[in-house]
């Protein structure tokens, strides 16, 4: 009766360690699959319009482009430099010589980030 008992106990610590081993796998399967969004991509430049320098975080280049030219077509029409286009909010970040450094955000902290002028 004992070793059937004793039998059970470590089939049962077996079963229990092995589902947990597979558990711990499809954690770690799932976390280096996710995409990480810690970093900037570069997207490059729009010489037209002297946007330079063109970075995204958790966005998409092509959307990132068009936050940069609607920005750009929203204060050539005379408005200030804050500015709210595509559901982006677009503020000064900072100066340099006869240019500015733009970051613009929006829910789901998505940020995309460009220098204009000279």
């Amino acid at each position: 009766m004992r070793a059937a008992t004793a039998n059970r106990r470590w089939a049962s610590t077996l079963a229990c360690l092995m589902s947990t081993a597979v558990l711990m796998l499809m954690i770690a399967a799932t976390a280096a699959a996710a995409p990480s969004h810690t970093d900037f991509q570069k997207c490059g430049d729009i010489a037209t319009l002297t946007s330079w320098d063109i970075r995204a975080k958790r966005v998409g280049c092509h959307k990132a482009k068009q936050v940069v030219r609607a920005y750009n077509s929203a204060i050539a029409e005379g408005g200030d430099s804050t500015q709210e286009v595509l559901g982006f909010l677009c503020k000064t970040a900072g100066n340099y010589g006869d240019g500015a450094n733009y970051r613009c955000t929006a829910k789901g902290h998505r940020v995309v980030r460009f220098s204009r002028g000279g």
